[in-house]
């Protein structure tokens, strides 16, 4: 397994496609210590999701937080969510986009992964709960 995975490590990434990347970590998180190149992919993968580089496709958003989930990684964790929370506010989020953010925000949103970490950004002091965000994220604008 090492020896396939190696193979298609590119630029420090996997296919050079964060999805990918993302992805295939996630499935071999649970024998990582028996692949070599884990632990630099997912260090390139956690600086993309620092840059917010990560997130120009926002498929990303689901994956990294998975992935971030199923490591224990909190912090990363908690940089997802708290992207996706402040494009929500912001309304910046594309509608066929939208099924992502929700998903992230209603799937952590009683999470523990802001636990430990301070400061922890105030997501009850929001106009509106969760709930009531996704809902307007996932309905159509008739405007539109």
């Amino acid at each position: 397994m090492a020896d396939v995975v190696s193979k298609h490590v590119v630029d420090k990434s996997l296919f050079k496609n964060i999805a990918y990347t993302a992805i295939i970590l996630l499935s071999l998180a649970d024998i990582r210590k028996k692949i070599p190149p884990f632990n630099n992919v997912l260090k390139w993968l956690e600086k993309e999701v620092s840059e917010f580089v990560a997130f120009n496709d926002p498929k990303n958003l689901l994956f990294t937080a998975l992935l971030f989930e199923k490591l224990g990684n909190g912090g990363k964790l908690r940089e997802v969510v708290d992207y996706c929370f402040k494009v929500v506010l912001r309304n910046k989020v594309r509608s066929d986009d939208a099924v992502y953010c929700a998903w992230v925000l209603w799937n952590y949103r009683q999470s523990d992964c802001r636990g430990s970490l301070a400061p922890q950004p105030d997501y009850g002091a929001s106009p509106e709960p969760v709930r009531s965000i996704i809902a307007r994220l996932l309905t159509p604008d008739p405007r539109k």
